[in-house]
């Protein structure tokens, strides 16, 4: 119950982001290869490794700070009108910091349940080429609120703590290039659904 506990995690888990149509979508009466009839979010996996600064403000609650290095690439199937189809591929490295609240209950033995939630400011560390037009881009910058629950397990010398946490982004981080896989878009955020292995 020291004021400030160091730790690691790695995580691993299911991202995906969630569009939003414009009007430009298409429809059956259309015959141009530029004109998209469907627009898919596929889930992907996306892995995470990071360091834990955790702030016990009393034996419940605790203040997290995490900063994180994460790895996504995320796809989008497209349809087009001519019956041909294409993926669009978005890979981004992540830094993100995110800064969560938990709640812990009481111990039985040497385990208790726990609850976070909280905020995540994310930034890009990965460039993507504007001049490509067959390309989607996304924001720099994107923030999610986050939320979920785990398990303090307690050894001898640190604690175990796996944890599932969900990730909402609150932005639309689409760049509307209007090339034909931006223009059936007009909204772009991020969903992750993660579990971390946090030592401490």
């Amino acid at each position: 119950m020291k004021f400030l506990n160091y730790g690691f995690f790695i995580g691993a888990g299911s991202t995906k982001y969630i569009g939003e149509h414009s009007t430009a979508l298409g429809t059956t009466a259309d015959t141009s290869s530029n004109t998209s009839l469907l627009v898919t979010p596929k889930n992907s996996i996306g892995l995470s490794l990071g360091f834990v600064m955790n702030f016990n403000l009393d034996r419940t609650w605790a203040i997290r700070l995490l900063p994180t290095y994460s790895i996504y690439e995320r796809n989008i199937d497209y349809l087009f009108a001519d019956s041909s189809s294409t993926t669009a591929v978005v890979a981004t490295n992540m830094v993100e910091v995110p800064l969560l609240l938990k709640y812990r209950s009481q111990l039985r033995g040497t385990k208790g349940m726990y609850l976070v939630a909280g905020v995540k400011p994310a930034f890009s560390v990965s460039a993507q080429k504007a001049e490509d037009k067959e390309i989607l881009r996304v924001a720099n910058t994107n923030i999610s609120i986050e939320y979920g629950f785990g398990f303090d397990v307690y050894f001898s010398f640190f604690r175990f703590s796996p944890e599932i946490r969900f990730s909402h982004g609150l932005g639309n981080i689409l760049i509307q290039d209007n090339n034909r896989l931006s223009t059936p878009l007009q909204r772009l955020s991020t969903h992750n659904v993660t579990l971390y292995l946090h030592f401490e």
